[in-house]
């Protein structure tokens, strides 16, 4: 069964970017193939024997390719270096990690929100 999580940033409640290189840097190590044309990066983990693999595909900004808006993980693997970098990302930008079904959102801040 596939599935998609989605990571997806804002600001002042809405659509918001931060710079492509974040998520860049996050998944440096894995990626293993660009697909401009569809603005997508195979990332691969070595599970031995197997290799598990996941898509991003990015939500650029039409404007200028070096800030996104977010991105889709397409069948992602159940590995630790995969939340590793989801959570690199979302320490440092106003974004939220979320999936269809019962799954709660996981939501970063560069800023404390006001209890």
């Amino acid at each position: 069964m596939s599935f998609e999580a989605y990571l997806g940033c804002y600001k002042d409640g809405e659509q918001g970017y931060f710079p492509t290189s974040i998520v860049e840097d996050a998944f440096a190590p894995f990626i293993t193939r660009r697909e401009p044309e569809f603005s997508c990066w195979v990332v691969t983990y070595e599970v031995s024997p197997t290799l598990a693999q996941a898509d991003l595909y990015l939500n650029l900004d039409p404007d200028d390719a070096s800030r996104c808006s977010g991105f889709t993980v397409a069948r992602p693997p159940d590995d630790p270096r995969l939340c590793k970098a989801l959570w690199e990302i979302l320490r440092v930008t106003n974004s939220a990690v979320y999936c269809a079904g019962e799954c709660p959102p996981m939501v970063g801040a560069l800023k404390p929100y006001p209890i």
